[in-house]
Parts: structure tokens; sequence; C-alpha cells
């Protein structure tokens, strides 16, 4: 089975985060074929943000999900800035469809689009 996630690094990390996402993580990196971890830092970007801040947020989460466990030889583990095509999959998704198509897509969070 093929297990793909991602974890903003905004925000502090706290036990939540370990609970509901990071112990997981930890759990699947051998049972994924592939597992692939993510740190979204583009979802990041949306709002207002510093970019000294948030590439120190980036280091402290991919520490944190090392520390907890996340082994990079036994599980992938990215950037999402660092692949050009997310961010041209986001810029051609924004130009094609508008936000009423948008609200229809799975996954995509209501709060997004109606504050």
């Amino acid at each position: 089975m093929r297990i793909f996630s991602g974890i903003q690094p905004t925000g502090r990390k706290h036990l939540g985060n370990y609970i509901g996402a990071i112990r997981q993580y930890v759990a699947g990196q051998d049972r994924g074929d592939p597992a692939i971890y993510c740190i979204v830092d583009l979802h990041a970007t949306t709002l207002s943000y510093d970019p000294a801040e948030l590439r120190e947020r980036i280091y402290d989460t991919t520490a944190i999900l090392m520390a907890a466990g996340l082994d990079p030889g036994r599980c992938v583990l990215f950037r999402q800035g660092d692949i050009q095509e997310h961010a041209e999959l986001f810029n051609e998704g924004g130009a094609y469809a508008g936000c009423r198509k948008l609200d229809e897509a799975s996954g995509l969070s209501r709060a997004v689009l109606r504050p």
C-alpha cells in the first residue's frame, strides 16, 4: 500500500501532532510501498509569513520527525518546495479551476474558501 502524508511547518509541534500524525508516520514507514512524508512548506505560504521564521520551522519540523524515529533510509521524506512540479500544479489548478470547482474537490477545506 502507498502511504503519503504531509505536515505543515507552521506553529509549534505539540502532543496532538505527535499522537495524531508523527507517531503514525514512524509506525507506517515500513508498511508503505513506499511510505512518503512531506513537509508542506508551500501550504504555509498562502498566508503572510516571515521567510526566516518559516525556514527555521522547516528545520525544526524535520528535526522533530527524525527525533521521533522517522528514518529517511526507510521512507521518503522531502520538502514540498524542493519539487518544482508542486508549485506548477498549484499554479495550473488556480488558473483553470475557479473557486466553485475547487470547492467540489475532495480534501479542500471549506474554511479556506469561506472563512
